[in-house]
Protein backbone atom coordinates (compact mmCIF):
# COMPACT_ATOMS: atom_id res chain seq x y z
CA UNK A 1 0.00 0.00 0.00
CA UNK A 2 1.17 3.52 -0.79
CA UNK A 3 2.03 5.73 2.12
CA UNK A 4 0.35 9.09 2.45
CA UNK A 5 2.82 11.84 3.11
CA UNK A 6 1.80 14.09 5.97
CA UNK A 7 2.13 17.83 5.35
CA UNK A 8 4.78 19.69 7.28
CA UNK A 9 3.57 21.59 10.32
CA UNK A 10 3.06 25.15 9.14
CA UNK A 11 1.21 28.00 10.66
CA UNK A 12 -1.46 29.70 8.52
CA UNK A 13 0.89 32.65 8.02
CA UNK A 14 3.48 30.33 6.46
CA UNK A 15 1.07 28.78 3.97
CA UNK A 16 0.98 30.81 0.77
CA UNK A 17 -2.62 31.24 -0.38
CA UNK A 18 -3.32 30.69 -4.06
CA UNK A 19 -3.84 33.91 -5.92
CA UNK A 20 -6.92 34.01 -8.12
CA UNK A 21 -6.10 34.04 -11.81
CA UNK A 22 -7.05 37.28 -13.56
CA UNK A 23 -9.95 36.88 -15.97
CA UNK A 24 -9.02 37.06 -19.61
CA UNK A 25 -10.44 39.91 -21.59
CA UNK A 26 -13.00 38.56 -24.07
CA UNK A 27 -14.06 41.45 -26.28
CA UNK A 28 -15.81 39.47 -29.05
CA UNK A 29 -19.45 38.57 -28.43
CA UNK A 30 -21.67 36.13 -30.29
CA UNK A 31 -24.73 37.89 -31.69
CA UNK A 32 -26.84 34.76 -31.25
CA UNK A 33 -26.19 33.56 -27.68
CA UNK A 34 -24.11 36.48 -26.34
CA UNK A 35 -21.17 34.28 -25.32
CA UNK A 36 -17.81 36.11 -25.27
CA UNK A 37 -14.54 35.05 -26.94
CA UNK A 38 -10.98 36.32 -26.64
CA UNK A 39 -10.19 35.90 -30.34
CA UNK A 40 -12.30 36.80 -33.34
CA UNK A 41 -11.32 33.50 -34.95
CA UNK A 42 -12.83 31.55 -32.02
CA UNK A 43 -16.02 33.55 -32.40
CA UNK A 44 -16.15 32.78 -36.13
CA UNK A 45 -15.86 29.04 -35.45
CA UNK A 46 -18.46 29.24 -32.68
CA UNK A 47 -21.00 31.06 -34.85
CA UNK A 48 -21.13 28.05 -37.17
CA UNK A 49 -23.02 26.30 -34.35
CA UNK A 50 -25.86 28.76 -34.90
CA UNK A 51 -25.71 29.03 -38.70
CA UNK A 52 -25.37 25.31 -39.33
CA UNK A 53 -22.45 25.94 -41.69
CA UNK A 54 -20.28 22.83 -42.14
CA UNK A 55 -17.45 23.75 -44.51
CA UNK A 56 -15.16 20.86 -43.54
CA UNK A 57 -16.34 17.77 -45.48
CA UNK A 58 -15.24 14.17 -45.10
CA UNK A 59 -13.75 12.86 -48.34
CA UNK A 60 -15.13 9.37 -47.70
CA UNK A 61 -18.75 9.95 -46.68
CA UNK A 62 -19.21 13.71 -47.33
CA UNK A 63 -20.38 14.36 -43.75
CA UNK A 64 -19.79 18.02 -42.87
CA UNK A 65 -18.28 19.63 -39.78
CA UNK A 66 -18.09 23.16 -38.44
CA UNK A 67 -14.54 22.77 -37.13
CA UNK A 68 -11.56 21.00 -38.72
CA UNK A 69 -10.66 19.15 -35.51
CA UNK A 70 -14.09 17.48 -35.52
CA UNK A 71 -13.47 16.33 -39.10
CA UNK A 72 -10.11 14.85 -38.11
CA UNK A 73 -11.71 12.99 -35.22
CA UNK A 74 -14.47 11.69 -37.52
CA UNK A 75 -11.98 10.46 -40.12
CA UNK A 76 -10.64 7.96 -37.57
CA UNK A 77 -13.94 6.08 -37.96
CA UNK A 78 -13.07 5.28 -41.56
CA UNK A 79 -9.55 4.12 -40.69
CA UNK A 80 -10.86 1.52 -38.22
CA UNK A 81 -13.49 -0.05 -40.49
Amino acid sequence: PAQVREPQNRTPAQVRPQQPQPRQVRPHQCGHCHKFFKDLAYLAVHEKVHTGETPYKCGVCAKGFAHPSNLLQHQRVHRHT
